[in-house]
């Protein structure tokens, strides 16, 4: 599986590089967190790569041109709504995969708005009783009182998908 996360490797994987890989027969899919849409498109015209979601925020537009599904940060905190999401898409009910893109919106920004994604990801996983500790490892820090409540804040908006206990 390619990995385009502009955001962790620093550049994005040129088009042609990417129509290059997919000829070599272990290169399967890619996760995708580039947000470029048409490049998507033309790539999953000229492949048969299995495109997966890695920004949580895009996998709506992302599986409306074709993606299969999602390897998503916040899928660890509800994994419902993506699924029905993701359902919806593949029998072509919009209207159900908006509504559940715009319930998990103040959820995606609870966990990849104020700090790094894997920080408060275990941060909130420990806060609703999920895993022992919240301890992150370096060169993580753990989140600081102003950020748990950013976090909180945004985490209330998501009662309706998030089972706060």
């Amino acid at each position: 599986m390619l990995y385009d996360i502009p955001g962790r490797s620093g550049i994005p994987i040129a088009r042609e590089t990417i129509l290059r890989l997919a000829e070599h027969p272990n290169i399967r899919a890619i996760k995708d967190a580039k947000g470029d849409f048409s490049q998507v498109s033309s790539v999953l015209s000229a492949t048969d790569l299995i495109y997966l979601s890695g920004d949580d925020a895009n996998t709506l537009p992302l599986l409306s041109i074709g993606a299969s599904g999602l390897i998503g940060v916040t899928a660890n905190i509800a994994a419902r709504p993506y699924r029905s999401m993701i359902d919806a898409v593949n029998v072509g009910d919009l209207v159900t995969a908006a509504a559940a893109h715009r319930a998990l919106s103040p959820l995606v920004r609870a966990v990849m708005d104020h700090i790094p994604g894997a920080v408060s990801t275990k941060y909130l996983l420990h806060k609703l009783g999920r895993i022992s500790t919240a301890t992150v490892r370096l060169p993580h820090v753990d989140p600081e009182s102003v950020e748990m409540a950013a976090i909180e804040a945004d985490l209330r908006l998501a009662r309706e998908i998030v089972d706060l206990g």
